[in-house]
C-alpha cells in the first residue's frame, strides 16, 4: 500500500506487469530502479520479454499463472537491494480480487 509520504515519480513508469513502478518492492525499497529489462530474476519480465510484448495486459493468456499464484523472488540478488536483506517474497502485483476482475471481464468479452 503507498503511504502519503511515498515518494511517486511525476510522471510514473507503467512496468511489464501494468502496476505504477513506485508500487514495486524494488522500486519501493530505494525509491530507483533499473528498470523492468534489468530485473532478470522477475518471472513476469522474462515472460514479457519471451513473447515480445510490452504489457501483460496484451496478451491472451492474461491474467495467467504468474498473476494468480504469483513466484518466488529473491530481492537481494537485485544489486541496489542487497543492503536491505530482503530475502525472498512472493511477488504477486495484483490481489485475488482484481484478477478476478479481469477474468470476469473476460468472460464477458467473450459473449
Amino acid at each position: 500500500m503507498v503511504k502519503e509520504t511515498d515518494t511517486i515519480p511525476e510522471k510514473p513508469v507503467i512496468s511489464y506487469c501494468g502496476i505504477c513502478c513506485s508500487l514495486c518492492p524494488a522500486y519501493r525499497a530505494t525509491n530507483t530502479c533499473p528498470g523492468c529489462p534489468e530485473l532478470k530474476d522477475c518471472k513476469i519480465v522474462q515472460c514479457a520479454e519471451s513473447k515480445n510484448i510490452r504489457y501483460c495486459f496484451l496478451c491472451k493468456e492474461f491474467p495467467c499463472k504468474l498473476f494468480k499464484e504469483g513466484f518466488d523472488w529473491n530481492l537481494d540478488k537485485i544489486p541496489s537491494l542487497k543492503e536491505f536483506n530482503l530475502g525472498t517474497v512472493k511477488w504477486k502485483p495484483y490481489s485475488k480480487w482484481y484478477i478476478k476482475l479481469f477474468e470476469l471481464d473476460k468472460e464477458k468479452q467473450k459473449k
